[in-house]
């Protein structure tokens, strides 16, 4: 649990700074030491938490036609994600390497253009924006780590850092207020030990939000979208490298 706590705070200073991406980075690390299940099941409950936070604080950022239209076709499909996870069980490593690999290559495709051109890459086309987006609503009900996919829409369409963040904190509410349900319905995931376990947490995610929001200040729109694509890269670096090795 000291691990969990650990992981927990540091992974949140992600969140509170660019409101995605601390459950792609932590679970690879959590579940080092725990079931990934339950680590699955404790890092939605932060989520959970700090998507009620930032909202609540930057409630007048959200950009409400961008949110509606990625929550009305992100929760649609998180139980076909959900089934998908409990049907494909044995590919699970299979689809998480070759998720892992596909994030990865996006995340080095952004960052040449931001850190060695200099300069913005090419818009992705409409199809593909909205492919990323459906795909990253299927892979979060599975695995609880499609916001990658997610974000590469979101990121075409918001250009602020601050309502980028906003906008994704109200989506991840309303997506973790459905997948959380549905994941303790159909694959038990949530135990009177998960809620205790994030109980106790709650001092280092909240921590850990404050640190990453004072961090988003200090920044202005074009360091915080570099931020973004490194963000992409170490999350699908970690979680291929993670899967590969549980593999082995």
């Amino acid at each position: 649990m000291l691990w969990y706590f650990v992981v927990s705070f540091l992974s949140e200073i992600i969140e509170g700074f660019a409101g995605f991406g601390s459950t792609a980075v932590a679970l690879p690390f959590l579940a080092l030491f725990m079931d990934v299940g339950e680590s699955v099941a404790l890092l939605g409950v932060n989520a959970l938490v700090v998507a009620v936070l930032l909202t609540a604080t930057q409630f007048k950022k959200v950009n409400w036609k961008e949110f509606l239209k990625i929550t009305l076709l992100v929760v649609p499909l998180l139980p076909v994600g959900v089934f998908a996870f409990g049907a494909l069980s044995r590919y699970q490593s299979a689809l998480k390497i070759a998720l892992g690999l596909v994030i990865t290559l996006v995340g080095l495709y952004y960052c040449y253009f931001g850190f060695v051109k200099k300069s913005e890459p090419r818009p992705l086309s409409k199809p593909l924006q909205i492919a990323a987006l459906l795909c990253g609503a299927v892979v979060q009900g599975m695995f609880s780590t499609g916001g990658a996919l997610i974000t590469l829409y979101a990121s075409e369409r918001m250009r602020d850092k601050g309502e980028f963040r906003a906008t994704m904190s109200a989506m991840w509410l309303a997506v973790n207020a459905v997948a959380i349900p549905l994941r303790a319905i159909f694959l038990h995931a949530y135990q009177k030990t998960v809620w205790i376990g994030a109980a106790k947490a709650l001092p280092f995610v909240i921590g850990g939000v404050l640190l990453g929001m004072l961090l988003h200040k200090k920044i202005d729109n074009q360091g915080f979208r570099k931020a973004v694509y490194v963000i992409l890269l170490a999350g699908g670096v970690v979680s291929t490298v993670y899967t590969l090795a549980c593999s082995l």
